[in-house]
């Protein structure tokens, strides 16, 4: 999985976190954004992960327990590796009363115009694809250059 933050002249950022997998998502064809060709890994079918079960359940792990982005090190020609620091970040507040999902459950997105939330049996998950105002609850929050404290997905029920 792998989360961008785009901006525009106009001042607005948009979220779009993506999903990748090794075979279709069963179900879910209205969320394959394309396919495309990884030189180790051959052919990824790319999701909108709203739709994903796997990121729902990730992103309330990480919610619950505080987690951050992934490191990313970088692989010299000469076999080192340097970590690359990150121009954008994502941490979870850490919440230990944050719901478990199962990623073998599917889940039902439903988009509004500036976000899209997903239910679960026992929570909602409001992912803000114009970033703005936010609902409140526990959350992942960005930065990056553009601005900080940025209520990614909030948390409710």
């Amino acid at each position: 999985m792998e989360c961008f933050l785009f901006g525009s002249a106009s001042g607005s950022t948009l979220f779009v976190p993506v999903t990748y997998r090794d075979a279709p998502l069963q179900g879910r064809e209205a969320s394959l954004l394309g396919t495309m060709e990884h030189s180790v890994l051959g052919t990824r079918y790319v999701y909108d992960a709203c739709a994903d079960p796997v990121f729902v359940a990730t992103v309330l792990d990480t919610i619950r327990c505080g987690g951050r982005q992934a490191d990313l090190l970088l692989k010299r020609a000469d076999g080192t590796e340097v970590e690359r620091r990150p121009n954008a970040t994502a941490k979870g507040d850490g919440v230990s009363t944050v719901p478990h999902q199962d990623p073998a459950l599917p889940v039902s997105p439903a988009d509004e115009s500036d976000r899209t939330t997903i239910a679960g049996p026992d929570f909602e998950i409001t992912l803000m694809r114009r970033l703005g105002k936010a609902p409140q609850g526990p959350a992942l929050t960005g930065s990056f250059e553009g601005g900080t404290d940025l209520r990614l997905v909030v948390i409710s029920g």
